[in-house]
This record gives structure tokens, C-alpha cells and sequence, in this order.
């Protein structure tokens, strides 16, 4: 594995611990360019968490779309969701462990490459993660941020059935319980959506084990 590490010091004790390849860059300089044999980006956010969220923006902004991780002991499960939002795919915070560092960076290069093409195409449809815009033909389809949401978690599971659970708990980060009639009158709402664009793919059902796109 080959990291691209920023940092606001000197090399971490984390990259000399373990068996990556991996080239240090200035988190204050700026210097977004990353060689081509990166394979997942990693920001060490110990000294300033704005400037590191500022780093994960401008990197997807660039089209930068390799997954990325922020690490940091003052990293708040608030901020970790700013984090996310600002394009990392993942978080660790307060007194982490190398070993799970480590687990988390593998299991992120083990996701498919669908994770890290954008946009990606799935017949006549193309969804933009980094601009959250979907297009049908061509034409752009106008969804709602939660629409969006669930089309987006689909397509970067489409390998696998999807439960209402599992879109409860990773979107809306709540109980299925609670939360089942919401998951449900989204995907009723994008389902029709999808369905007068003229998309090719559809939100099938799984009688109690999930949905998947078809």
C-alpha cells in the first residue's frame, strides 16, 4: 500500500511502524499533487482540524477521488460528521490504536473501485458524488439530499442487498424502528423519480433482506 500522508510535523511514529510505501506532504502548504502510484490518502488533523478540513475539500475539488482518512486524538464525533461531509471516507479520533488504523486503511482498499470513480455510470444513469448530481440521458435529475443519499449508498453497495436497517443506521444514523416510515417514503419518492427520467435502473426489493439497483 502506497499512503500519501499529511501532516502539520514531522513523519508520524504510525508510518514508520508499519510495512507502507508513503510520501510526507506539508498539510500547510497546500500541495495538493499526488503521485501515481497513491492508493488512499491520509491526513494526521493534531494541530489544526480547519486547515485539514479545508485539505479534504480542495482535494475532491480537484478530482482527487482515492479514499481518504483524517486521524486525530481532538477529533470530536461532531467534527468527524464535517469531516465526512467534506469529502473523507473515514475518521479516527481521540486515543486511537495503530492495529485499528491500520484495519480501517486495508478494509477501505478492499472496497470495490466503484468507491473512488466519479462519476460513476451504470447504464444510462451518472451520478456525481463529489457535485451530489445525478443525470439521466444526459439530463440532469433533481433529487433531494436524503434521495441522493440512498441512490449514492446503492450504487457504492450495488454488489450486495441493502436493508432498510442499514440505511437507517448509516444515513440517518437512528434506529430502524424509529426510522422505518422515513426510509421508506424516500425511497418511494426516488423510486418515482427515477422512474419518469426514464432511467434504466431501478431500486428492486428483496422480501426481508433488502434493496438493491437493478
Amino acid at each position: 500500500m502506497h499512503l500519501t500522508i499529511f501532516s502539520f510535523d514531522k513523519i508520524p511514529k504510525f508510518a514508520e511502524s508499519v510495512g507502507f510505501t508513503f510520501e510526507l506532504k506539508n498539510a500547510r502548504k497546500n500541495e495538493l499533487s499526488l503521485s501515481s502510484k497513491t492508493e488512499l490518502v491520509l491526513i494526521f488533523s493534531e494541530e489544526n482540524t480547519t486547515i485539514s478540513k479545508n485539505l479534504c475539500h480542495q482535494l475532491r475539488k480537484k478530482g482527487v477521488f482515492l479514499p481518504i482518512v483524517v486521524v486525530g486524538q481532538k477529533i470530536s464525533s461532531s467534527q468527524g460528521k464535517i469531516f465526512l461531509n467534506q469529502g473523507a471516507d473515514d475518521y479516527l479520533g481521540g486515543e486511537w490504536e495503530t492495529a485499528e488504523l491500520e484495519a480501517r486503511l486495508k478494509a477501505l482498499l478492499r472496497r470495490p473501485k466503484i468507491f473512488i470513480t466519479s462519476p460513476l455510470k451504470i447504464k444510462n444513469l451518472s451520478i456525481n458524488f463529489f457535485k451530489r448530481q445525478v443525470k439521466v440521458n444526459k439530463k440532469e435529475l433533481f433529487l433531494t439530499p436524503r434521495e441522493f443519499d440512498i441512490l449514492e449508498y446503492l450504487s457504492k453497495n450495488q454488489q450486495r442487498l441493502v436493508s432498510r436497517d442499514e440505511l437507517s443506521l448509516e444515513l440517518w444514523d437512528s434506529d430502524f424502528n424509529n426510522f422505518s416510515l422515513t426510509v421508506n417514503s424516500h425511497l418511494y419518492n426516488l423510486r418515482t423519480k427515477l422512474k419518469k427520467s426514464g432511467s434504466l435502473i431501478k431500486i428492486a426489493t428483496v422480501s426481508g433482506g433488502g434493496y438493491f439497483l437493478k
